[in-house]
Order: C-alpha cells, then sequence, then structure tokens
C-alpha cells in the first residue's frame, strides 16, 4: 500500500471528532506542546489507519508498523521488519502491566480497573488492523487515554483473543530508549557490518549492538540479526544530545524508571553505564 498522507490537527478532528476537546479538559503529565503530539502520540498511526482503512481492508493487508522519526536502522528496513511474524496483534518495546505508581497510570477519562492496564513504549509498533479498528472505536465512543496505554491496554481487555508480544528478543534491537542517542553518521558507518556484536561502545556516540539479555513473552536469547537492527534514538550530527546518552538502557526496566537499580537487576536486563563510576552488573538474568 502506497499513501503518503499528512496527519495534522484538523485531520484528527475529521476523524475523531470532538476528541482534542475532551483531551484538552484532562490533566496530562506531559506538558510539552503541541500536547497531542506529547500525550496521544499514537495518533498520526491511528489517524492514517482511518484514511486508509477500505483500502487497507480492499488490499487484504493485516499489519500495519508505525515508526517514529527518530528510529534509524542498519542493513534494510524490510527485512529486518519482515523477521517478526505475523502471529501477534501487537508488537511493541516494553509490553507489561501498569504499576500503580507511573506517573500516567491515571491519564484517561473511562473505567479502568488497575488489571486492566497495560503499556508499552511506542517508537517501533507494529498492529494488526484489528487492533487498529479496536482503538478506533474506542476513540468513536470518546475513550482518551495516555497513547502508551492505549493499544495494550485495548489489546488486553479486546472482546476477542488478542495477542501481544515484546518486540525484543531476537536480535532486532540495538540500544533502544528514550535515554540512548546514536549519531545518523555512525549507523552509516555501521552499514558495513550490521550484525556485529560488540558488547560495548568504544565512544558515547558508538553504536552499541549488545546481545540481547531480556526477559519477556518473545525473549528467546537469539543471536544479533544478519539482516540489521532498529536503532532509537537517531540524531543529525550536532544536535543536541541528552546528557543521560552515555549511559544508555540496553534492555527496559520495571516501569519505575531508569534509575531503580533494585527494580533493574531483576529484569536481567544489561546496561552500558561508562558513565558510572560503578556500572552494576545485570549481564545475567536474576542477578
Amino acid at each position: 500500500l502506497k499513501a503518503v498522507s499528512l496527519v495534522n490537527e484538523k485531520a484528527v478532528t475529521r476523524y475523531f471528532p470532538r476528541l482534542l476537546e475532551r483531551s484538552f479538559a484532562m490533566r496530562w503529565s506531559d506538558t510539552r506542546l503541541p500536547f497531542w503530539m506529547a500525550n496521544l502520540c499514537d495518533l498520526p498511526g491511528l489517524v492514517w489507519y482511518r484514511m486508509h482503512e477500505r483500502r487497507l481492508e480492499r488490499e487484504n493487508i493485516s499489519r500495519v508498523w508505525v515508526l517514529q522519526h527518530d528510529i534509524g536502522w542498519t542493513g534494510q528496513l524490510p527485512a529486518i521488519l519482515a523477521r517478526f511474524g505475523d502471529e501477534h496483534d501487537l508488537l511493541c518495546e516494553g509490553l507489561g502491566p501498569v504499576p500503580d505508581s507511573w506517573n500516567h497510570a491515571r491519564e484517561h477519562n473511562h473505567p479502568l480497573r488497575a488489571d486492566q492496564k497495560w503499556g508499552c513504549v511506542l517508537p517501533v509498533t507494529r498492529y494488526s488492523v484489528a487492533l487498529l479498528a479496536e482503538q478506533s472505536r474506542g476513540l468513536r465512543r470518546g475513550n482518551v487515554s495516555y497513547c502508551e496505554m492505549r493499544a495494550a491496554t485495548a489489546c488486553w481487555n479486546a472482546p476477542w483473543p488478542c495477542r501481544a508480544a515484546d518486540i525484543r528478543g531476537r536480535g532486532l534491537l540495538g540500544p533502544f530508549t528514550f535515554y540512548t542517542s546514536v549519531e545518523e553518521t555512525r549507523l552509516n558507518e555501521s552499514m558495513r557490518a550490521p550484525a556485529a556484536a560488540t558488547p560495548a561502545a568504544t565512544a558515547p556516540d558508538d553504536v552499541v549492538p549488545a546481545a540481547e539479555r531480556c526477559h519477556g513473552p518473545i525473549a528467546t536469547g537469539a543471536p544479533a540479526s544478519p539482516v540489521g537492527r532498529l536503532f532509537h534514538r537517531a540524531f543529525e550530527p550536532g544536535l543536541h544530545r541528552s546528557h543521560l546518552a552515555d549511559c544508555p538502557m540496553i534492555c527496559p526496566v520495571e516501569w519505575t524508571g531508569w534509575r531503580e537499580i533494585a527494580e533493574a537487576k531483576q529484569t536481567g536486563c544489561v546496561y552500558n553505564c561508562g558513565a558510572l563510576k560503578t556500572p552494576p552488573n545485570m549481564s545475567a538474568p536474576g542477578n
């Protein structure tokens, strides 16, 4: 399906009338502007779906990938995405139940019990058309929630057998959190050897294709993919980097945050904490 479309506030209002009006009436933890891009960050993909849902059905397309603007990759992107298979309705990163301590846990305007709330981050996400339709129905009913809670919660509570999985565990992700900054030129250089298995960076901007050691629904301990890897966040040379970029999380920690070392140890995650005087040893699951 070749369909490049402009998604803006006008398009949001056209396909989901009164959604922004309802959203303005809510209190959000993220105060960045425009607020709908900060707190309703999944709307570009959902509005694009509404624009093209008839064509998707007509052309028998059952899965849609959504990649945010700061995703980079080595190798061939179609080949990387094809490695995931078609068995799940939702693939996203950091999939898990939402704890009450998460600052966005109450940012929804419809009844949800604590055990009904699931979340994940969305830099690279794959939806089934059925799950896109489920979320679209919820938005048209007037349901509003923080973007990183919408898809996973919709899947968990769907009246049909929706299947979700964490995108990690198949050797297809390099450094992949908000705190990771990979310079674009480094990605270009790494195209020569996209499956390199260097365990740590030699400089802050280096690509760090660390081995996958995270637990999760599809964590298999697979080696790095020979077709390339996805990276987040890629940035243009010379732009401002986060002061946390030298200590990126290679794997997601519990929702309590990156500083919670005790929680992180329970996930079996690996850190590249060159900026810390005493980096935590998380190379073995359960340590």
